[in-house]
């Protein structure tokens, strides 16, 4: 009975903030929406002051976390780290995100998947609709520390208390990627969720995943609203080739540099 109870309560700690983003988004969502309208080229606005609205709720959960938490805080992290260490962190994970980014980006372009899905469609017309500043502000950054704050700071931190590594990130992972509601979002945001987890374990603060998370949604903006690399993802043996290759490319990165790059630590 005891360990069936706290078994539960693990799950309501994963349950609970979720719920609660997903509250805070909507209401704020409605309210916004109510003000300034529900066309596709206000949707990145709304998005952008919804999430705004939402870090405060998150970040205390994040914070009434770290009180029992053994990780280092970021002022601790960056003072007890050779700049070095910091920088080649953070050069790894961009270098290793935007190879994944694109990779996977091209390869689900690529496949019948796209044509299938009709959220991924929506989703895409909502995302890329309105101005090019505010799906910077709100893809780019907003969005970005909120998604970070809880799949990364809140879910996977909780956890990996309780898990081992392997399994803290592939079923925060899986979270991320099942919130997008698409099997074409499912299957990029778990393979992306997967390396921001990993990020955050390797930084030994959520800095390492934010910086991803950041990295990867300005690559994609970049990519949609300049065509930039559109000849990587035009369906020929040239496109499917070379992405299957940055791809294999990305994930020795990401093996490779979590085993190898010093972590920072805390005397």
């Amino acid at each position: 009975m005891n360990r069936f109870k706290d078994i539960s309560l693990k799950i309501w700690d994963i349950i609970l903030p979720v719920g609660m983003y997903y509250v805070t988004i909507a209401i704020v969502m409605l309210l916004v929406s109510g003000l300034i309208g529900t066309t596709d080229s206000t949707y990145m606005l709304r998005q952008m002051i919804s999430s705004a609205c939402t870090i405060p709720v998150i970040l205390s959960y994040y914070r009434r976390d770290r009180v029992s938490d053994s990780r280092p805080t970021l002022n601790e992290t960056l003072k007890a780290s050779k700049p070095r260490t910091v920088l080649l962190i953070a050069a790894w994970e961009i270098l290793t995100i935007a190879l994944l980014s694109v990779s996977l980006n091209n390869l689900i372009s690529m496949s019948p998947l796209i044509n299938i899905s009709a959220g991924y469609q929506e989703a895409s017309e909502h995302f890329y609709g309105g101005p090019v500043v505010f799906e910077l502000l709100s893809s780019g950054l907003v969005v970005p520390i909120l998604e970070e704050l809880l799949y990364r700071g809140v879910i996977y931190q909780r956890l990996r208390r309780s898990l081992s590594l392997p399994f803290a990130v592939l079923i925060s992972a899986l979270l991320f990627g099942v919130i997008h509601a698409n099997i074409v979002q499912l299957l990029y945001a778990f393979m992306i969720g997967a390396a921001l987890a990993l990020f955050m374990e390797k930084s030994a603060h959520m800095y390492g995943a934010v910086i991803g998370h950041i990295a990867a949604n300005l690559i994609s903006i970049l990519r949609t609203e300049t065509g930039f690399l559109s000849e990587t993802a035009d369906k020929s043996v040239f496109a499917w080739v070379v992405s299957a290759v940055l791809l294999v490319l990305g994930i020795l990165l990401l093996a490779s540099g979590f085993l190898r790059l010093r972590s920072p630590k805390t005397s």
